[in-house]
């Protein structure tokens, strides 16, 4: 039932001794929300629906089916293209949009026309004529158009974008450039047809199977029935000379045939038949040449529409077309390793994020808040501001000064800091005695921490990383210097690692006075509150004092091993 369906001579289904067909995927059918059909397809993060990834190999002629293949979206529309690739033979071109640009749907064996993305770096081996020019991409030859399409609308007001195409037609006399950009719109006529399948025959209704053998024969059968109708169709078109299929309309197609099905009519009526017949009875008339943006309708979708993109919210009716060819590169004698950039930007400078540097950059002292970036861009929602300052600061591009508030890094000869835990030396605390005898004041807080809290900094929240060996937690550690036996408490994170409680010395306090009475603390080390150590990290501690549990400090001396640095 699968394949092309129309005959070489038939309008508007070859360019040049070429059929066209396309690539594409729809992930927009429901099926009902039960637990196999869960487990098969997954949860749809953005839906109230499992959703199933439908990927088909269109004629875009007549929009009929070559091949479909389907399953769970988490494979991805490149992973089920390539196991449609084998019905591709070289008397095909085949369509497809950026999201299919790799190499490897280069060498299928079928002629290619596809826009690739602006991150690409091919070579320029020869300029040709019509300013296009060789280059090679996975080691395929093939030629590069880079075009500027301007339209005019019925109201005056001018629209335009740019089209970097590769096409594997190398003989630019045979097939020029601004031919083959015109072309390239060919490949919309694949939206018409998940049309058909989404709303003409759907409705947009959910599946009715709750398990996946149901959803495969549910699907099957609908591509079954589009098949049988745009078969009719083509057929229809082709008694008539000169009648493009594309004129043909589905949706009269298809109530005819619910109709003779509730008659019970015109089952094996000869030629066309009824449903022939009714189509070619309200032809429908040449498309007009429009352009709108690209606009979602469902409100759950990840977007609903790409603002400030250029084209008008509301279709407009397309006077005249300008193709501008844009110019070659420079030519390199030599190939370079690679046709990817090293980074996974498109390098422009007017890229958002290049954008939302310049912003704060602009202004380096102000705390930006992403309602008011959002706003200042104007081509991106709320929420995807949100991902992506948050993404941008875990690559290191801005900083977060605090919650919702951003600010441009400020570039600093200091080197980053290695991460981890360093110490550094503090200074000594208020509440310990003065040299002469009498206690500093504490300096007051507004809120005090409560008395436990002490007791929780004991038994470990720090992590230390460079002791090295341990006795068992909570065991008796020896002393070498002041009282012996001190009792460290202990605690296990939560991969199961024994973590232990230690002092780490700091700083010295102050040397012992020669002559003199000696002060409290005088000659002895300054500690923090405990850390936590890994037990296998400390190799001996070689004095305790003071360890009480409800203390703040403990005083110790501890040996790490000798190739510690603290």
């Amino acid at each position: 039932m699968a394949g092309p369906l129309a005959q070489p001579t038939t309008p508007g289904v070859r360019f040049g001794p070429y059929r066209t067909v396309s690539f594409d995927g729809c992930s927009s059918i429901k099926v009902p929300d039960s637990e196999r059909n869960r487990g098969w397809l997954g949860r749809c993060p953005h839906g109230g629906y499992p959703q199933v990834e439908l990927m088909t190999l269109v004629e875009t002629g007549t929009r009929a089916v070559i091949g479909a293949v389907f399953g769970p979206t988490r494979e991805g529309e490149t992973s089920y293209a390539t196991r449609l690739s084998h019905h591709l033979d070289p008397e095909m071109l085949v369509l497809w949009d950026r999201g299919f640009d790799a190499n490897d749907f280069l060498a299928t064996g079928a002629q290619v026309l596809s826009r690739i993305r602006q991150r690409r770096r091919p070579p320029v081996l020869q300029s040709l004529a019509d300013s296009s020019y060789l280059s090679v991409i996975g080691g395929v030859p093939v030629r590069i158009i880079e075009a500027r399409v301007s339209v005019t609308c019925t109201d005056g007001s001018n629209f335009d974008g740019s089209y970097r195409l590769a096409t594997t037609l190398l003989d630019a006399r045979r097939y020029p450039a601004d031919r083959l950009v015109h072309l390239y719109h060919e490949r919309w006529e694949h939206e018409s047809a998940y049309y058909a399948l989404r709303h003409t025959i759907l409705h947009g209704r959910v599946l009715c199977s709750h398990d996946p053998v149901g959803v495969e024969q549910e699907m099957w059968a609908l591509l079954t029935l589009y098949q049988l109708l745009r078969r009719t169709m083509v057929e229809a078109a082709e008694s008539r000379p000169g009648t493009d299929p594309d004129r043909c309309n589905f949706t009269i197609a298809l109530q005819t045939a619910r109709d003779l099905l509730v008659c019970a009519q015109g089952a094996f009526e000869p030629g066309i038949g009824e449903i022939g017949r009714r189509v070619l009875s309200a032809l429908s008339p040449a498309r007009r040449t429009r352009v709108s943006t690209r606009k979602v309708k469902s409100p759950i979708s990840r977007y609903a529409e790409r603002k400030l993109d250029g084209r008008p919210d509301r279709s407009k009716v397309v006077t005249s077309t300008t193709i501008t060819l844009l110019p070659p590169p420079s030519p390199e004698p030599t190939l370079p390793a690679t046709t990817v950039r090293e980074n996974t930007g498109n390098g422009k400078t007017s890229s958002r994020m290049a954008r939302v540097l310049a912003i704060m950059q602009a202004e380096p002292e102000r705390l930006w808040r992403s309602r008011e970036i959002a706003e200042l861009l104007g081509d991106v929602t709320l929420v995807a501001t949100y991902r992506q300052l948050a993404r941008w600061t875990e690559r290191g591009m801005i900083k977060r000064a605090r919650t919702g508030r951003y600010t441009a890094i400020t570039q600093t000869t200091t080197p980053p800091a290695r991460p981890g835990v360093h110490l550094q030396d503090r200074p000594r605390r208020t509440d310990q005695p003065s040299p002469g005898g009498h206690r500093r004041p504490r300096p007051a807080r507004r809120h005090r921490r409560p008395a436990h809290a002490s007791h929780r900094r004991l038994l470990g929240l720090r992590p230390l990383r460079f002791l090295h060996r341990m006795q068992a937690p909570g065991q008796a550690l020896p002393g070498g210097e002041g009282p012996a036996g001190g009792v460290l408490p202990a605690r296990t994170k939560g991969n199961g690692e024994r973590m232990t409680a230690v002092a780490v010395e700091i700083s010295p306090r102050r040397p012992p006075p020669d002559d003199g009475p000696t002060q409290a603390g005088d000659g002895l080390p300054y500690f923090t509150r405990p850390v936590l150590a890994p037990a296998a990290k400390v190799t001996r501690i070689t004095g305790i004092a003071d360890m009480d549990p409800l203390m703040d400090s403990a005083k110790c001396s501890c040996n790490a091993g000798d190739d510690n640095p603290h």
